[in-house]
């Protein structure tokens, strides 16, 4: 997911929007502390496990704003 991350920070795929590149994963730290993050930071993509991303989906109804990457692996 380190690659997928990197690849998505570079400007050329964001657009002129920007926007930062979220890294959502439950290994380090809560939930409630990326639904914070998320509501307060503009987010261009978000990449994370598929349990994070549809609880997080789930809690701040950003399905439709935001291009998720989930890690299947």
């Amino acid at each position: 997911m380190a690659d997928v991350t990197r690849v998505l920070k570079t400007k050329k795929l964001r657009g002129d929007k920007g926007g930062d590149v979220a890294k959502l994963f439950a290994k380090h730290f809560k939930l409630a502390q990326h639904v914070d993050y998320l509501k307060r930071t503009k987010v261009g993509a978000a990449v994370g496990t598929p349990g994070r991303l549809g609880k997080l989906l789930k809690e701040t109804g950003m399905s439709n704003k935001v291009p998720l990457n989930a890690d299947l692996t």
